[in-house]
């Protein structure tokens, strides 16, 4: 079993060592970070540093290297005042040691907090008497938690006892558990360790709905009925697992090659025998979908703790890209997406500090060339966010899109001569899916475009009913404004549903407008969309105009704006 508590200072040395069961040489002043492998050591840094300066607590799971094995372990940081006590417990069972682990982390705290008071007493010196008393009360404090804390560790090893050589299955289904379901798939390679494997981290889409709709005891009945269709998938050797709520599991070994083919067999096995067939609950039909990631034990890795974060992840760009199916662990995108929280931070110094300027990108109308209108394109000095659509959809990704359009609307500046040019002429300017008068847009920039053709540009996809998106157009029409959607036909989101709402403008997504031109099936579908807009009396725009192929191309579609670097380039103060 591996148990460390240690407080740290800056640097991320140990400053005190209260609890070493590990079998690590500790010394104080030691760089903690030497334990763990080094893409897991910035991350490990990061959350200490958190910590340090929040006043909070963070976990991570990682690996620490002991005696030249790689053990899981579970990192516990907590925050006491200017210091930073670290907690690491071994990855398994650590669902029954929660309340052995908040008296570990009180024992640590009564400690540090009596090696704080006797310094203080030093420093104020106060009568012996006071002193005294003030210390038997920490020691009586200290004595109680050390009394629950050995009930506790009996009563865990107890269970740990009853637990061994005992294969937990999962109360509800029957499953493997989530109790030991690491432990099973490590026997498993170790029975074949030179073989590789699969594991595929299944996920329920939409199972809130059943639950929402029929009861949690019908959900009940729905997770039951998945999981005796999953246990015939694949042969019996396989395991099959259900990890928590509507989170199931399937790890397949044995194989010398890992093929596409095997990875595609998988899935057509799950859809023939899991999802081929509703699931009858109360007489009632219920569809069945779920999006499942896969990655590779000898292949993408060869730490369990890594393949099933490596398919989880894979699991949830199934989700991203539409539901239904499933997604092959990409290294590639697990090292852009551990990025993501120097993003997210980069994204927040964005808002606060409103590090954005605004650049006005001229559209023509597509057949004289005249110029129509200007879209305002959001811009900011961060190297990590270069490209205009990135930052926005970063934004909506991580509900941050509010704040970022409002302090994008305060930053609007318009002078004398940038005015006139857009005088009696459109300005699109992006904002949210809500409606306008909740955020008090109006009060900030109504004045500043008296005589310009307000329109607010939508960015899909986002989450939101069309008859929201209709209360928005409603909203803005009130008052003059126009509504449009931008980045249409993205091939993940609905978007004809969106053209019932009679938008004033769409603004096509570059890659389909691409795509078009090479496959007429595509094409066909563009040019009937945009007959349809006409009908209706929606505009069309065909933005990304980057050469004369382009220009003709989007012309032979019948769009009426066009826009792009070719025709004009954005600038700070746009030429009438």
């Amino acid at each position: 079993m591996v148990k460390v508590l240690v407080a740290v200072g800056d640097s991320c040395r140990i400053e005190k060592i209260s609890m070493n069961e590990s079998g690590l040489e500790l010394e104080e002043g030691q760089d903690i970070l030497e334990w763990f492998p080094i893409e897991s050591r910035q991350k490990i840094e990061e959350k200490i540093r958190w910590c340090r300066v929040t006043e909070g607590s963070e976990t991570i799971t990682t690996q620490l290297n002991l005696d030249g094995d790689s053990v899981v372990v579970s990192l516990y940081v907590l925050s006491l005042g200017q210091r930073v006590s670290l907690l690491m417990l071994d990855h398994t069972a650590l669902s029954i040691r929660g309340h052995d682990e908040c008296l570990v982390m009180y024992n640590e705290y009564v400690n540090l907090m009596r090696e704080e008071f006797r310094k203080q007493i030093r420093r104020e010196e106060k009568p012996e008497s006071e002193i005294y008393e003030e210390i038997q009360h920490l020691n009586n404090e200290l004595i109680n938690t050390r009394r629950s804390l050995e009930k506790s560790n009996r009563k865990l090893n107890q269970m740990n006892e009853a637990l061994e050589g005992r294969l937990v299955k999962d109360a509800l289904t029957g499953l493997i558990s989530k109790y030991q379901y690491w432990r099973e798939v490590e026997r498993t390679i170790h029975q074949a360790s030179d073989k590789k494997g699969v594991f595929v981290f299944i996920d329920m889409d939409g199972f809130k709905t059943v639950n929402d709709t029929f009861g949690h005891a019908a959900g009940d009945q729905f997770l039951v009925a998945f999981a005796k269709r999953l246990m015939t998938v694949g042969s019996t050797e396989d395991l099959k697992i259900r990890i928590a709520g509507d989170e199931f599991a399937l790890y397949s070994h044995g194989f010398n090659e890992i093929t596409e083919e095997i990875l595609e067999g998988i899935w057509e096995e799950l859809k023939e025998k899991a999802l081929k067939d509703p699931i009858v609950i109360n007489d009632v039909a219920i569809p069945i979908s779920i999006s499942c990631g896969m990655a590779v034990f000898g292949e993408d890795t060869r730490n369990i703790n890594q393949l099933i974060e490596y398919a989880d992840f894979a699991m949830y760009q199934a989700k991203k890209s539409g539901k239904g199916r499933f997604t092959r662990f990409s290294k590639k995108e697990y090292q852009q997406h551990t990025n993501q929280e120097d993003r997210l931070q980069e994204l927040k110094e964005i808002i606060s500090t409103k590090d954005i300027h605004h650049v006005y990108q001229p559209f023509v109308e597509a057949k004289t060339g005249e110029i129509a209108g200007y879209s305002v394109q959001l811009r900011t000095t961060s190297h990590l966010f270069q490209d205009t659509s990135d930052l926005l959809s970063f934004a909506y990704e991580t509900g941050l899109y509010r704040e970022l359009d409002k302090a994008s609307i305060q930053k609007l500046q318009m002078n004398s001569q940038l005015r006139e040019n857009i005088q009696g002429k459109q300005l699109v300017i992006t904002h949210g899916p809500y409606p306008i008068t909740e955020e008090a847009v109006l009060s900030l920039i109504e004045n500043t475009f008296e005589g310009i053709q307000v329109v607010l540009e939508i960015w899909l996809p986002v989450t939101i009913e069309p008859k929201e998106m209709l209360k928005i157009r409603e909203q803005s029409h009130k008052v003059g404004w126009k509504i449009a959607l931008a980045n249409f036909g993205v091939s993940h989101f609905n978007n004809l549903q969106m053209l019932a709402i009679k938008p004033d403008l769409i603004r096509f997504n570059k890659e389909v407008m691409r795509k078009a031109m090479s496959d007429k099936g595509i094409e066909t579908v563009i040019r009937s969309t945009i007959k349809y807009c006409q009908g209706q009396g929606t505009k069309t725009l065909g933005d990304f105009v980057e050469n004369k192929k382009h220009q003709n191309f989007y012309h032979s579609l019948g769009l009426d704006y066009l826009q792009g670097f070719y025709l004009s380039y954005a600038v700070d103060q746009p030429q009438g």
